[in-house]
């Protein structure tokens, strides 16, 4: 899914969608505003959906001769260390430090936790699973109408979005201890 998309869907629910075409066209710079706007509810929702709800994650191999990994030097925004192991898939010990990560020498692979980067129109949403384009616009939706004054709307909006994010939970495989049966 694009952020265009989820835009769209946005406009086109808010009742602004001419004016977001005619923007997106270069036709009018009536709509600028609101797309704008749009666009920064769209990367309040993309990271709180990454950071609360749905984590990101990434792995990458490094080779280090010392075992430090300053976190800039990762492709990504590091939120969390999930795990760091060693060519052979073995679990190795790490530690945290506020600029960098200290393991083991040598060639390691970390995966963790990422905030996603703020995009484009025409840039990709980084959720593939369980986070479709209509949860997406619920929370933009809240977010826009939110800083647009529109307090009502704002939370019409917002029970819309917790709902969908409820069932997108629901429905992303987790481990269930089943019930036991005494007698």
């Amino acid at each position: 899914m694009t952020v265009e998309e989820v835009l769209k869907i946005s406009a086109t629910t808010l009742d602004f969608f001419q004016e977001y075409q005619d923007y997106k066209e270069g036709v009018s710079l009536e709509g600028e505003e609101k797309v704008k706007l749009l666009l920064q509810a769209f990367h309040l929702v993309e990271n709180e959906l990454a950071l609360n709800y749905f984590p990101l994650t990434y792995e990458e191999v490094w080779e280090t001769s010392l075992g430090t990994i300053p976190f800039s030097s990762f492709e990504k925004k590091v939120v969390r260390v999930l795990k760091v192991q060693d060519a052979l898939g073995n679990d190795v010990d790490f530690s945290l430090f506020p600029t960098y990560l200290k393991t083991q020498p040598g060639k390691v692979v970390v995966r963790y936790n990422y905030q996603p980067i703020e995009k484009e129109l025409a840039d990709d949403c980084e959720f593939e699973l369980y986070v479709s384009a209509s949860l997406m616009a619920y929370g933009v939706n809240s977010a826009f109408c939110l800083a647009s004054g529109l307090f009502e709307e704002a939370n019409v909006w917002d029970k819309k979005y917790k709902q969908a994010i409820e069932s997108a939970y629901k429905s992303a495989p987790c481990k269930r201890i089943r019930a036991r049966r005494w007698g």
